[in-house]
């Protein structure tokens, strides 16, 4: 039986000045009292949110960017365009499902191509352009190698490679194509030189291309006027492809914001616009916009975070499907009236759209989880002698990453009213009583960004804070008061606290054992926390990236916490900009600008004041510079933090003052709840003493708790929804500084860092 952790109960929550929470009936996840954990029922995400999708789930490799089905129906293919570990590939791979007569049994292959040799034409990548054009093969764009191949579906290997470089296009990337099964024409958008590529897949030749477009993100074909359409970054191109072999742009329209998905009914072309929450119509006969759907959550119209993705016409129901990353479910158009009519649940972060014969096929780029990251799957997936190996702690995050295919055909009316109201329920998009909260006098915020931690490696080890216990496994801290560190066979290995400033932040204020990073990459965390969610183009960058497969795609955000702030007469200071600077380098700028700007000028400070230390995501040992040992580098981000914190607690401004202290990912080390489980503390004179909270927070809950603190609204869909950090706030004040630990000097000597 699957043992669940029930955590919460009942809580003080006592007040000062202004209310927390404006009346006694809020929005909330669902999983607010609950950590994060997979069950066959459903799925507690990190935050709070809930998975329970519909229809049948197929498990695929890391990061299910696309999915198609051959013409007849028996074969269907996703491409994963992440590193699959976690079905024991170490690159990208395709998974091949074959459902038998009666679709109860389901056939799955995996296959992965072979490492990047570029004297070797063999298959070497997988990228976001998939077309299965039969039940034995597929045509799949590589990426950076800039070719198209054509597969083998039954043993996973290549029939022939199709190269789009050339004199006038080198360094092509192939991504999205449409393939035309009646003319065996395949069109590939090469997204680094702005191009759509025009192949003779049957011949394996390519024919023509024609520019289309700074960053082409999407196509599809109308094959009744032969028209393809190309959504770039800034525009639509209509390209008359009735003559393959000279393929001319007719029309363009320019765009306000970039799309992420296109679809063709009729004379009508549909643009999923994440950035704005909505779906464009473009007349293709004029070129021009006719209307737009807006996509909105009653009772939250304001704030975006839907991020509409693919798109896909199903005839038989007459419906525009759209795939809506950022709430896990897909949305159902009714074209004919032009609005939105329901919404269907998925499993987490759905990209991709295909419809066949009826049913409807979703890659859904997360899957359903991953549960918790502990040296098992070390062993499970890389292989372990525990008889001669010490205990692996360092495990990648796509060791344990999962993409799924959903499999269903579209739900009755009453079913999809029925449905839409469990994506209600899921994302927290009910209003629901809540315990009203007052504001302490907390006039400055300062965030501390730190690596890429899990809590079990650095807070594991700590078993009660007050009357509470701790969701901890000691055995995981690694980098705790007891941590071991390695001397590798070239120095003594040492036990040693590793931490011991965050430790005592910890025991003296407060920190959360239930919060997670709702990323997968420091990079992203880092977004974030600036309050940039991710859409299809940036979760694929990432992905693409970590699997050497180098994206062109670029596409910057509109949502920003800085710009937010400053629209509601809040200033905040950035120190995470010397992307090139060392954390004792970064602190020292960040200590001496506060004194003499602010402090010795008698300057007012900025009320948000954001630092990155990225520092503790490790190294090398570097003995030569002050770093004798792997751990040092953790040694000496958290005398950094403690550094800062000393600093401000001798200011004016602590009496007012609230520090958050939190990691930008938790793909660093093992933890016994979750792979994205890590740590936050919360030091100043408000926070209650020794006290953990168990609500189930991530990053956005972070941002709620900062515009709370602030009286300034929420900045989109998921920080609208999310759990707050409230009950960390106390009702007496403890107004005494803080003392910097040292840290031990075996393991990190600031004087000798060099």
């Amino acid at each position: 039986m699957k043992r669940v952790h029930i955590i919460g109960g009942n809580r003080t929550v006592l007040g000062i000045a202004g209310l927390l929470c404006i009346s006694a009936v809020d929005y909330r996840v669902p999983g607010v009292n609950y950590p994060a954990q997979l069950r066959e029922d459903l799925t507690i995400l990190p935050g709070g949110r809930v998975l329970r999708p519909y229809g049948k789930q197929i498990l695929t490799g890391t990061g299910a960017a696309c999915v198609d089905v051959s013409p007849g129906g028996k074969t269907i293919v996703a491409a994963n365009i992440g590193i699959s570990l976690g079905i024991g590939l170490n690159r990208a791979s395709i998974t091949v499902i074959t459902p038998d007569r009666h679709g109860l049994a389901w056939g799955l292959s995996d296959f992965a191509p072979d490492p990047v040799d570029w004297k070797n034409r063999a298959w070497q990548g997988v990228s976001t352009g998939l077309a299965v054009n039969g039940d034995g093969t597929a045509l799949l764009s590589e990426g950076n190698t800039g070719r198209v191949v054509e597969l083998n579906l039954s043993a996973g290997t290549r029939k022939r490679a199709i190269d789009l470089n050339t004199p006038d296009y080198p360094g092509s990337f192939t991504g999205p194509m449409s393939f035309d099964s009646t003319s065996g024409l395949l069109f590939v958008l090469d997204q680094a030189n702005g191009r759509t590529a025009v192949v003779d897949a049957k011949r394996g030749v390519p024919l023509a291309s024609v520019k289309t477009g700074s960053m082409p993100i999407a196509v599809a074909l109308s094959l009744s006027d032969r028209r393809l359409y190309v959504a770039n970054a800034e525009s639509l191109a209509i390209v008359d492809v009735s003559n393959p072999t000279a393929p001319s742009v007719v029309k363009s329209l320019d765009l306000a914001s970039a799309p992420a998905g296109i679809a063709v009914r009729g004379n009508e072309v549909y643009l999923s616009i994440p950035a704005e929450d909505e779906v464009a119509i473009v007349n293709a006969a004029t070129a021009s916009l006719t209307a737009t759907i807006p996509l909105r959550i009653p009772g939250l119209e304001k704030f975006r975070g839907i991020t509409p993705a693919g798109l896909a016409f199903e005839p038989k129901s007459g419906r525009v499907l759209v795939t809506e990353s950022g709430i896990n479910a897909i949305g159902v158009i009714n074209p004919e009236s032009r609005k939105l009519v329901g919404h269907i649940p998925t499993g987490w972060f759905p990209c991709a759209i295909q419809t066949h014969d009826g049913q409807i096929y979703i890659a859904n780029m997360r899957g359903l989880g991953t549960g918790p990251s502990t040296p098992a799957h070390r062993f499970r997936f890389y292989g372990h002698n525990q008889r001669t190996d010490p205990l692996p702690m360092e495990l990648l995050p796509a060791a344990l990453r999962r993409g799924t295919v959903s499999i269903f055909t579209l739900p009755d009316e009453k079913e999809l009213a029925h449905q839409t109201d469990v994506v209600m329920e899921n994302n927290g998009f009910k209003r629901s009583p809540v315990t009203a909260s007052r504001r302490p006098p907390i006039r400055y915020v300062v965030v501390i960004a730190k690596g890429n931690r899990s809590f079990d490696e650095v807070l594991g080890d700590v078993e009660r804070a007050g009357d509470r216990s701790v969701l901890s496994e000691s055995t995981f801290a690694r980098y705790g008061q007891d941590g071991y560190v390695s001397g590798n066979k070239k120095l003594f290995s040492l036990r040693v606290n590793v931490t011991p400033n965050e430790h005592q932040l910890a025991a003296r204020w407060s920190f959360a054992d239930n919060y997670y990073a709702p990323s997968d990459y420091m990079l992203s965390g880092l977004q974030w926390l600036h309050g940039i969610f991710p859409d299809f183009s940036r979760e694929a960058t990432f992905l693409l990236d970590e699997a050497g497969n180098k994206s062109p795609l670029r596409i910057p955000s509109k949502q920003d916490l800085s710009t937010h702030l400053a629209a509601h007469g809040i200033d905040s200071l950035d120190f995470g900009e010397d992307t090139g600077a060392s954390d004792p380098e970064r602190a020292s700028k960040l200590l001496a600008t506060l004194r003499k700007e602010y402090l010795e000028a008698d300057k007012p400070l900025p009320r948000l004041l954001f630092v990155t230390l990225p520092g503790d995501c490790g190294s090398e040992a570097k003995p030569a510079k002050g770093y004798p040992y792997d751990a040092s580098f953790i040694a000496e981000d958290d005398y950094e933090v403690g550094r800062i914190v000393d600093f401000l607690s001798h200011t004016p401004w602590w009496r007012e003052m609230a520090i958050f202290v939190t990691e930008t990912g938790a793909e660093g080390g093992a933890d016994h709840m979750d792979s994205h489980r890590t740590f936050l503390l919360g030091v100043g004179p408000w926070f209650r003493n020794n006290y953990v909270s168990h609500t189930n927070t991530s990053f956005p809950s972070l941002l709620k708790t900062i515009f709370q603190l602030f009286d300034a609204p929420p900045l989109s869909l998921y920080d609208a929804t999310a759990s707050d950090l409230s009950d960390m706030f106390g009702n007496v004040p403890d107004f005494a500084p803080y003392e910097v630990q040292p840290e031990d000097l075996r393991l990190f000597d600031p004087s000798k860092v060099r």
